[in-house]
């Protein structure tokens, strides 16, 4: 590919290859290790939405502070909260319990409790925050809207306070009638609100809000599910915690489900000329900065794991080998170099007849497909995975300055 050309649709595909040690990395409802059947074979999998969550995570954790003048959005898992601390200051004492119990059946009614990788602009928080407080000034004229409002949410943190207690899973709040007429005006308001500020973490990982038309953001880096190389199998672990009080008897006996150790295939695609345009420079005022945010963001993507069973299964690891495609069409996976499983070698191992694979289904894939490629192994390449990433993508970034020059 000629770096002379112009950048519309130049996208990167990131080819990830990792091995485990016996983990729970993802669990299913039942608790179990999720799977998925690929080949004819089962496959350990982990969900997109466990390594967008991860990704969503590590990203904010590690640039909050690097990058804070270019980050014009909050990301929050409790917005009910967030809003009853933001505007409870401006009434009485005796109304923050009803103020409290409305942000929160508000909040959850808006945007349908989908509230997981959900950002807002300063901008939105502060559309949000006055329209809130206006709305519950309107709903303390009806005693009743009050009361029911109030009593709703009590009971659902009782019924929370139980599942706790039994080790259950935490309940969802259920919808409030009393609450639709107030949160339908909060939900036009928002509706009409234009907002053209850009924070890079939620171009990169988009917002998901189905709820509101046309506030949905698609992020411009998306995985695929995680499968394991090869076909995979579970074991099973029964186990019992000693009470410290009385070491004659169990405190708790249980059972656990994981996987056995496994190579993994992950995969991403990253529209690179969503941040390499006139838009997105234009609010900042050094453009290198932009450059460094996609060589941080790419190599966070790469690395992170997410931390399911982090105290009893840790897994986070480091990548065992990693290729970036470069071209100027739609991005594609290489997760068919596994379609028919892989064979541990001789002597035993699925990393290297993986990455092997992985090799060649590049190698082929060429003959219908122009890309530029680069490889990183980690017992083999030299040098750092970040200078590798930005060396990689640097050409194609001095070719957007030189454009918009």
């Amino acid at each position: 590919m000629n770096t002379e050309e112009k950048l519309e649709n130049l996208s990167i595909s990131i080819d990830v290859i990792q091995s485990f040690p016996p983990n729970i990395l993802n669990r299913n409802e039942m608790g179990l290790p999720k799977s998925a059947t690929f080949g004819g074979t089962r496959r350990s999998r982990i969900s997109s939405q466990s390594i967008n969550k991860a990704l969503c995570d590590r990203i904010i954790n590690d640039t909050n502070n690097r990058y804070s003048n270019f980050l014009q959005a909050k990301k929050l898992d409790k917005w009910g909260t967030a809003i009853y601390e933001e505007i409870k200051d401006k009434f009485e004492e005796s109304d923050h319990e009803s103020l409290n119990a409305f942000c929160q059946c508000l909040i959850r009614d808006i945007f349908k409790n989908n509230i997981i990788l959900l950002f807002f602009t300063k901008s939105e928080i502060e559309l949000l925050c006055n329209e809130i407080e206006k709305q519950f000034i309107n709903a303390k004229e009806s005693d009743s809207d009050i009361a029911n409002i109030t009593k709703h949410y009590k009971d659902f943190e009782k019924k929370c306070e139980k599942a706790k207690l039994k080790g259950q899973k935490k309940e969802s709040l259920k919808k409030c009638e009393d609450i639709e007429t107030y949160s339908s005006k909060v939900n036009k308001i928002i509706v009409k609100h234009e907002d053209n500020s850009i924070d890079f973490r939620m171009l990169l990982l988009g917002r998901m809000i189905a709820s509101i038309p046309g506030k949905r953001i698609d992020g411009k880096l998306y995985s695929s599910h995680v499968l394991s190389t090869h076909k995979s199998n579970t074991s099973s672990d029964f186990f019992t915690a000693m009470s410290d009080a009385n070491c004659n008897h169990a405190a708790h006996t249980g059972y656990k489900c994981y996987n056995n150790g496994m190579t993994m295939y992950k995969y991403y695609a990253f529209q690179l000329n969503s941040f390499f345009n006139k838009d997105i420079l234009s609010q900042v005022l050094d453009p290198d900065i932009i450059f460094q945010f996609i060589v941080d963001a790419i190599f966070i993507a790469i690395c992170v794991t997410p931390r399911a069973g982090e105290h009893s299964f840790f897994s986070a690891g480091s990548p065992d080998y990693v290729c970036l495609r470069l071209k100027k069409s739609h991005p594609t996976t290489m997760v068919n170099a596994f379609e028919r499983g892989i064979k541990p070698e001789e002597g035993g191992g699925f990393l290297k007849p993986s990455i092997s694979a992985l090799k060649n289904r590049i190698q082929n894939v060429q003959k219908i497909e122009d890309f530029e490629f680069v490889e990183f192994d980690l017992e083999e390449t030299e040098g750092k995975l970040k200078d590798v990433i930005r060396d990689f993508i640097k050409p194609y970034y001095d070719k957007f300055k030189n454009q918009i020059d």
